[in-house]
């Protein structure tokens, strides 16, 4: 038996430290090979951040489309986003509506010229499709098939490109494109045409019939559909970059697609002889270009039009072939598509790069290594042995989750740097929570093999509750697209699956391994830190009891905020003065000076630029700043801002008679949208969330549980929001997204909380008649608090030092996000202290005077309930 135990020891020692090993090595050249040469890009210029783009709408001037009406412009900037969303770009854009009719865009990856000019191309010209023949030249105009019969109505690809590519798309209905079908198959595009589209579709296939049949008329014998996207950048690109290429494809793009500049097929002998004697040859198909360009970006399908026709004779749509591997995937098709027959246009009205002389404005690793080692120090210091294992697993975890947003290409701005900041901290919450169950244990008594069973068993069912309700409410918050909230719920998503299985499965199998060798039965301090004074003091101590002085002390703050709004209200003469509202939220005015007919301004022309109108500037208040907009010429231009009043005509009255020529002078009227709709909506979702949490809660705990998850939600949320009217921060969209943060960890919060009272009365085995005494609750609820205790101080530290960093390290975070959620946890902290410890008592002495009350009245000794409890008692023995 001893020689077993012997075996089973080692043998766990060997696995522990061959995980830990490799969960050091693989952080170590992970993060040297793989993450360090990724997360370190420097810009060419190290001071250009971001760059910022400004876009008008405008009604579309195609006649060729199904609608003409311009959308809403809520519709508008939906439509936008899931098309740069699907380049995969949305995780480092912000978009936004600066007014209903014009766009604003904040891109983190795109801080040069060259990309910059892209995204501006991609939203400006929009990605049409074109079928053309096996020529280049285009079969449809005006959603018109132009045949080939007609020789005097066809167009040729100078036409196409002298035109716009919109005239040359067949009819199609609104949003005609989409990756699903019927069959379920992948690789397929959806395209739907309109009535008159569908009747001139047939035509074409018709007459590429009539090829096939009567090829000696066509000099054709196979002819086909090729079906392109952007086919007018993609000849701009063949003529300007490649000429020589363009020359030998004939200057046809069919040709230049293909390796070769040729789409014929080729033949070529294989060395070997038929019967005859006849070399034999194989036929070697055409295959598009990828290295000098991606042709598979252009050349979507290539077909018959009637093998196209999807298998319902009904339909007027066929299907896409998307089957290139270097190409789009489908979903990154449809959108496309649908984007260039939206009806509205983008006009570009200005841009310029975003510089500072700041570093410090997304150092999220240095944020995280901040609150890494105070979990460290925690962890380390109070459970030793086990602390280091588990903020291994921290480590481990954080490395996992840049390597998959690293693999996935997700590019890691501020908010995204935030959330994954967050899921870390709502990881340790569970690490925290499964340590403190093992020490709790220990310190009654137990051993350390059955202390870490115990804590086991408990940490996991926990953790899985606590994977459960993040996910509900992550769920809803994925729709309401308003700020970051969308790509908010998705990278939390991500993180939370990962974080279950490094911080709670990995980290217990670890922890319960390594305890199980039995080597530390009598070396306790190896594992475990123990002050019994200090344990007993913490023990002894009664917060219940001061609950109610705590209790005043909330209805004070809450008068206090409201005194404190009410005097930067007055001192600003109005109440809406009094909320620190961002300039998106307040009608204003902006002003953009260009230069124009190819001028470059550079700084000091802008400063005397701005010397001159500055006198008109300071009569409004306004703020005149110098944007670069070109660094490799190094020209800049103006942008005046927080203007209340129209000043156009004196702006071009004074630079016209000062003798500066060649400029242009764009308006641009910044008024909130949408707002009530967003608030609605946001607070709809947001009280879904709630109540999809209030139902888990209520089914795996009690109605007392989901209960104190609402009301300790509501009251955190109207102390965030009192604490923020009565500090001035500053209300934004960004509001939404601290809710949303605030909302996952209240969800995480609760399951703990309700974990942690369940525990308590569940350590006796009791008959369902059983009553509790007042003091028996009293005493559950003061040691339940005590044991929390040192967990809620943890999150209060974390709060601090997450605020003062990340305010600090990562300026270009909006301020607001984490200042919203640092506020809202510690107000949970006072709360779990000594508000709701309060109301839950109370409800389980009410809870158990009723059932003294039932067992009075003789409720306990009916036929029904004598059945049921003979029923549970033997399915408790089954």
């Amino acid at each position: 038996m001893k020689k077993t135990k012997g075996i089973s020891s080692k043998f766990r020692w060997f696995i522990s430290i061959f995980v830990i090993v490799g969960m050091i090595l693989s952080i170590i050249f992970g993060s040297i090979f793989f993450l360090g040469p990724k997360l370190n890009k420097d810009n060419i210029n190290s001071n250009v951040q971001a760059s910022n783009i400004s876009l008008k709408i405008k009604p579309t001037t195609n006649t060729n489309l199904a609608s003409q009406d311009l959308p809403s412009s809520k519709a508008i900037l939906n439509t936008t986003k899931s098309y740069i969303q699907n380049k995969n770009t949305l995780s480092s854009i912000d978009i936004s509506l600066s007014s209903n009719d014009t766009v604003n865009i904040t891109s983190y990856a795109h801080n040069d010229d060259q990309t910059k000019n892209e995204l501006i191309n991609s939203l400006v010209n929009k990605p049409h499709l074109t079928f053309t023949d096996e020529n280049g030249n285009p079969v449809f105009y005006k959603g018109q098939f132009l045949s080939r019969l007609e020789p005097g109505v066809r167009k040729t690809l100078n036409d196409f490109m002298n035109g716009d590519p919109g005239d040359f798309i067949p009819k199609f209905v609104a949003n005609p494109a989409t990756a699903k079908n019927k069959q379920g198959v992948s690789n397929r595009i959806t395209l739907k045409f309109s009535d008159d589209g569908w009747t001139e579709f047939i035509k074409y296939g018709y007459e590429l019939a009539l090829m096939i049949y009567y090829p000696q008329y066509f000099n054709n014998s196979s002819p086909k559909a090729y079906i392109w996207i952007n086919l007018q950048e993609f000849v701009n690109i063949a003529k300007t970059q490649y000429p020589d290429e363009w020359l030998a494809a004939g200057e046809n793009p069919v040709n230049f697609a293909y390796v070769g500049n040729s789409a014929k097929v080729q033949e070529v002998a294989t060395g070997e002889v038929d019967e005859k004697g006849q070399p034999i040859k194989k036929e070697i198909q055409p295959v598009l270009k990828t290295d000098t360009i991606n042709a598979a970006k252009y050349l979507i399908t290539v077909s018959n039009p009637f093998a196209l026709r999807t298998s319902n004779v009904n339909d007027s749509a066929i299907y896409l072939l998307n089957d290139n591997k270097n190409g789009y995937t489908d979903e990154e098709l449809a959108t496309a598509i649908n984007y260039g027959v939206a009806p509205f246009e983008y006009v570009l009205q200005s841009s310029y790069f975003i510089e500072t002389n700041s570093t410090n404005v997304n150092k999220y690793l240095v944020v995280f290594a901040i609150l890494f080692a105070l979990m460290s120090i925690y962890l380390i210091i109070r459970y030793r042995l086990l602390g280091f294992i588990s903020s291994l697993t921290i480590l481990f975890l954080t490395f996992i989750l840049l390597v998959v947003f690293t693999i996935l290409n997700i590019f890691i701005t501020p908010i995204i740097g935030l959330t994954i900041l967050i899921s870390i901290i709502m990881a340790f919450m569970l690490i925290m929570h499964h340590m403190n169950v093992y020490r709790k244990e220990i310190m009654e008594g137990s051993n350390a093999v059955k202390s870490i069973s115990k804590s086991t068993q408990k940490s996991l069912i926990t953790s899985i509750d606590s994977t459960a309700i993040l996910i509900l409410a992550i769920f809803m918050s994925i729709f309401i697209s308003i700020s970051y909230s969308t790509i908010i719920a998705l990278i939390f998503f991500t993180s939370i699956m990962i974080s279950f299985v490094a911080s709670s499965m990995l980290n217990t199998y670890l922890i319960r391994n390594v305890v199980k060798t039995e080597s530390f039965e009598n070396k306790v301090s190896w594992v475990l830190y123990k002050d019994n004074k200090f344990y007993s003091r913490i023990q002894k101590m009664n917060l219940i009891n001061k609950s109610k002085f705590y209790t005043i002390g909330f209805a004070i703050f809450v008068v206090l905020a409201l005194i404190s709004f009410f005097i930067i209200s007055g001192i600003n003469k109005s109440v809406y003065n009094g909320l620190n509202l961002s300039s998106n939220l307040k009608n204003g005015i902006v002003y953009s000076i260009i230069p124009t007919n190819g001028i470059k301004w550079n700084l000091d022309t802008t400063h005397n630029i701005a010397s001159i109108i500055s006198p008109t500037i300071s009569n409004v208040q306004g703020e005149i700043n110098h944007h670069l907009a070109n660094i490799k010429d190094q020209s800049y231009i103006i942008e005046i801002s927080k203007i209340n009043s129209s000043i156009l005509n004196d702006l071009n009255t004074i630079l016209s008679s000062s003798n500066i020529d060649n400029f242009k002078i764009i308006e641009n009227h910044i008024t909130p949208v949408n707002i009530s709709t967003d608030i609605a909506t946001a607070s709809m979702v947001l009280g879904i969330s709630t109540l999809l949490m209030f139902i888990y809660l209520m089914i795996r705990y009690s109605w007392r549980a989901a209960l104190m998850m609402f009301i300790k939600q509501t009251f955190a949320f109207i102390l965030v929001l009192l604490t923020a009217l009565a500090t001035y921060i500053e209300i934004s969209s960004h509001i939404i997204d601290g809710l949303l943060f605030a909302c996952l960890y209240n969800a995480i919060d609760s399951i703990l909380f309700s974990n942690k009272i369940k525990e308590e009365f569940s350590k006796n085995l009791n008959t369902k008649n059983y009553i509790y005494s007042k003091e028996e609750i009293k005493e559950y609820f003061r040691i339940a608090i005590n044991d929390l205790f040192g967990e809620q101080i943890m999150m209060l530290l974390i709060a601090a030092l997450l605020m003062s960093s990340t305010t600090t390290l990562m300026t270009w975070l909006n301020p607001t996000i984490v200042l919203i959620f640092g506020i809202n946890i510690i107000m949970i902290v006072l709360i779990n202290l000594f508000l709701v410890p309060l109301i839950w008592m109370q409800l389980e002495i009410k809870k158990n005077i009723n059932k003294q009350k039932r067992i009075n009245d003789g409720y306990w000794n009916s036929q029904k309930v004598e059945e049921q409890t003979f029923i549970e008692i033997n399915d408790y023995s089954i």
